[in-house]
């Protein structure tokens, strides 16, 4: 059976994803502070919505404002689409996080048909007020049940899984962990179908960033450390 795959609307990035992500699956993007995630997902998006594939943006790190400013500054005309309801930017502070947040992001997700969405990050997310007070538990309230987290990793665990009941191609942005290869939640390069890693090294007076597909499952990825670079139009990956 042939599977539908979307473009990630990311120049170059296609190539090495085997003609792009397949719809419906869940792709991870982590890497350290300053490597390009944010607008990586956002402008999987803002390209999406050109397209005409509807798309919900979820951050905990940045206010919608913020966001759409930069998106502008790339030349994206989000506001169209936003007016168009083919883009939803919805920011939530990390200290207006609650066991109702997940259903929050349904209604959000519903309100403009999304077929793609991204969420900024679960490293942000790990680390909410609500999250390490009392008796350090995550509670998340799901189709009337109580889906209780005793670690971050758990909580991440428990996230990924429920959203996949919306129909979404979603990516998901993480941190890096303690060792550079893996996420800071250490699980979610597990439960995502694909793993991107981005990275940024100084040198001189510039800025190398790179990028590399670690995993997509039924996909002919092409491995290797490929160089990227943030344009005034978007991500560019390759020469």
């Amino acid at each position: 059976m042939l599977m539908k795959r979307i473009s990630s609307g990311i120049e170059g990035l296609d190539e090495l994803t085997g003609g792009g992500f397949i719809k419906g699956s869940n792709v991870m993007i982590f890497g350290k502070a300053g490597s390009g995630k944010t607008i990586m997902s956002l402008e999987y998006i803002y390209k999406g919505a050109v397209m005409g594939e509807a798309g919900l943006f979820v951050s905990f790190d940045q206010t919608e404002e913020q966001l759409i400013e930069q998106c502008i500054k790339l030349g994206w005309d989000v506001k169209k689409y936003m007016r168009k309801g083919l883009m939803k930017i919805y920011a939530l502070k990390i200290e207006d996080v609650d066991r109702d947040f997940v259903i929050k992001v349904f209604e959000e997700a519903g309100k403009v048909k999304a077929e793609r969405m991204a969420l900024d990050n679960l490293t942000l997310l790990a680390m909410s007020p609500f999250f390490l007070a009392g008796d350090k538990k995550f509670s998340i309230l799901y189709q009337d049940k109580i889906r209780v987290s005793n670690t971050p990793k758990q909580l991440v665990y428990n996230l990924v899984t429920i959203l996949k009941d919306i129909p979404t191609t979603t990516i998901y942005v993480s941190g890096l962990g303690d060792e550079p290869t893996v996420t800071s939640d250490g699980i979610s390069e597990y439960l995502c179908d694909g793993v991107v890693k981005l990275d940024i090294r100084s040198i001189g007076k510039s800025f190398l960033r790179t990028l590399e597909v670690q995993k997509m499952r039924r996909s002919s990825i092409k491995g290797g450390i490929h160089g990227f670079k943030i344009t005034d139009e978007g991500i560019q990956v390759g020469p």
